[in-house]
């Protein structure tokens, strides 16, 4: 589970899991709120998507960290690139890219 330090932003993760905002506005609202913890909440989603893809490779046969598994986390890395400026070669968020 995501924690942060910041109030703020503890206070949007709780109403995106209670239902009372969209994944799209918490992420909004934690850009806005405090631009390092959006960066690093992000960052948390696509360590989770990767270590999924690790299983499904494993699942499939596959190394859980070889060719296959470096291409679909690449993959999913350009759309985390294009769908929340989130670059995770550099670990750098830049929402301007996005907007």
């Amino acid at each position: 589970m995501y924690r942060t330090e910041n109030k703020i932003a503890n206070k949007i993760v709780r109403n995106f899991r209670k239902g009372l905002i969209t994944e799209e506005s918490m992420l909004n609202q934690l850009y806005y709120a405090d631009k390092n913890t959006y960066c690093t909440y992000v960052n948390s989603l696509y360590t989770e998507e990767c270590a999924d893809i690790a299983s499904e490779c494993e699942a499939e046969g596959y190394p859980s960290h070889g060719s296959n598994y470096n291409l679909r986390c690449e993959n999913l890395g350009d759309s985390y690139y294009q769908c929340y400026g989130y670059n995770p070669c550099t670990g750098e968020c830049d929402w301007d890219d996005v907007m």
